[in-house]
């Protein structure tokens, strides 16, 4: 079967932020040995040249497979079930995701959402932000935006809440957010092209991956 880059190669394509340094864990444990220096905007070429990592923004990694410009993703699931592509599951693992939440301006009192100030939500996963506007009954607007919401946030002023990733939640301290409430909740998945699935290579990292998966602490992930 022909991979990107030619021959055999394996692309991987895993989100550049929040998630990374535990998926490549997972990739090492899994016998993928990567280079200890990596240049985090371009690909990370693997000491086995038969599988390479791409680094992306999440929400842009199931159309990356879907369009078969790589071959696997690892991703958070709320950006796959955003999506909606066709690309198929193949193994949830087992590790600590950054929770997609609602951050408000610091200088905002902390009062129920519908008593907020706000006009607007910034956000990357609108379909998700829909969701949990209408679930409570929001009438607030929704800007889709591209790149790092909280950064956007602190220029169109405290009437604009962003809906993002939250992990430690210094990104959105730095920009004077905080995060108030979950508006999905994630796990990270696998998956692959649907004619990708049987493949020999990524049917043996399926197998690495769930048998690390079902027990992280004995393998050293966790």
């Amino acid at each position: 079967m022909a991979y990107l880059f030619g021959g055999s190669t394996l692309a991987i394509g895993i989100p550049y932020r929040y998630i990374t340094e535990d998926i490549l864990t997972y990739l090492d444990k899994a016998s993928i040995k990567l280079e200890p220096r990596v240049n985090r905007r371009h690909f990370i070429k693997g000491r086995n040249p038969s599988c390479i990592i791409r680094l992306v923004n999440s929400t842009m990694l199931p159309d990356l497979v879907e369009d078969g410009l790589i071959d696997l993703a690892i991703l958070p699931s709320v950006d796959f079930k955003e999506s909606q592509t066709f690309a198929v599951p193949l193994v949830e693992l087992n590790m600590p995701v950054a929770r997609l939440m609602l951050g408000i301006s610091k200088s905002l009192p902390l009062v129920p959402l519908k008593s907020l100030p706000i006009t607007c939500v910034l956000t990357r996963t609108p379909r998700l932000t829909k969701e949990f506007l209408e679930r409570n009954k929001l009438k607030w607007k929704m800007k889709v935006v591209r790149g790092l919401t909280e950064s956007l946030a602190s220029i169109y002023g405290k009437h604009y809440a962003v809906v993002e990733y939250v992990r430690s939640g210094e990104t959105m301290a730095a920009n004077g957010l905080v995060p108030i409430v979950n508006v999905a909740y994630s796990s990270v998945l696998v998956v692959a092209h649907p004619k990708k699935v049987n493949s020999r290579q990524i049917v043996r990292l399926k197998k690495q991956l769930l048998l690390l998966s079902r027990n992280p602490k004995k393998h050293g992930v966790n």
